[in-house]
């Protein structure tokens, strides 16, 4: 890509955003640029990609169940109906408008979720027996050190992925 190939692309990048931008304030509604703000896989979890791609959506952060909600048109009807589904599932939103470009880039982050992977929480689940076995043998900080130095990590947290 030549030069003024590439600052023709970010002059059309930086005029999506700005007209996505002027977008928000029309519907009263806070801006985002997606592109540049982190997105939680396990906020996408929330819906699947086919449902977020069919109404130009993309959860891309949640805490306690108060999540983030990107959109493209705020206007579209089933972000509406989407909004009241998990509303009754106890999730409260924060709306904001965000260029196409932007939700491209979060639906990438789809590409991570296993399916069979557990959600994450800000705890730890380690079974009570193990433990237990745990607590037995790791005595000294040498013992620690050589089990945390031979812990098969790949095994124990993505098993046969």
């Amino acid at each position: 890509m030549s030069d003024v190939e590439e600052k023709l692309r970010v002059m059309r990048r930086e005029a999506e955003e700005r007209e996505t931008e002027q977008n928000a304030k029309k519907h009263g509604l806070p801006y985002l640029n997606l592109a540049t703000a982190p997105t939680a896989i396990d906020a996408l979890r929330i819906i699947s990609e086919e449902e977020a791609r069919s109404l130009n959506v993309a959860i891309f952060t949640v805490k306690n169940k108060k999540a983030g909600l990107a959109v493209f048109d705020p206007t579209t009807s089933g972000v509406k109906a989407l909004m009241e589904r998990l509303s009754k599932e106890g999730y409260t939103f924060k709306v904001f408008v965000v260029s196409f470009t932007g939700l491209k880039h979060a639906w990438e982050y789809y590409k991570f979720i296993h399916p069979d992977a557990p959600e994450v929480t800000a705890g730890l689940q380690i079974d009570k027996k193990e433990f237990e076995e745990l607590f037995k043998k790791l005595v000294d900080l040498k013992t620690v050190s050589d089990a945390i130095d031979s812990f098969d990590f790949k095994k124990n947290f993505y098993g046969d992925m």
